[in-house]
């Protein structure tokens, strides 16, 4: 049923490619969100390595990820969907609290996120 509700077309600018750097373009209409896109490029798999490991240590909200890893808020909420979207993560069902009083979704490893995150961890890439 839930996938159902998320299975819709989005009409774009056919122009405009998604995943411009490795991660689906927030507004598929907005020029600065897609020169936004294209400058993170060379930082994006470094990134989503830093946030999957993150997540590998200990499941964590977006907020809790920024101040372990101290990637600025938009870029874990970013790293983060294309994890999710490449199915390394997923929603572990469990909510904790943001600064302001706000429901945050804790994010967990799946398996295959598990295999990676552990993988790079022993290969001993750099959290911070």
């Amino acid at each position: 049923m839930i996938q159902q509700a998320l299975d819709f077309t989005i009409p774009r600018d056919p122009s405009i490619p998604t995943r411009a750097y490795g991660g689906w373009t927030p507004s598929q209409w907005s020029q600065t969100s897609l020169e936004a896109a294209q400058s993170m490029e060379p930082f994006a798999p470094k990134m989503r390595e830093k946030v999957l490991m993150c997540i590998t240590r200990d499941s964590a909200a977006n907020h809790e990820i920024e101040a372990r890893t101290r990637i600025k808020l938009q870029s874990v909420c970013a790293r983060v969907a294309e994890l999710r979207e490449d199915g390394l993560i997923q929603d572990s069902g469990r909510r904790c609290m943001t600064d302001s009083d706000r429901p945050a979704t804790i994010w967990e490893v799946t398996t295959l996120g598990w295999k990676i995150g552990t993988a790079l961890i022993r290969a001993g890439k750099e959290l911070n």
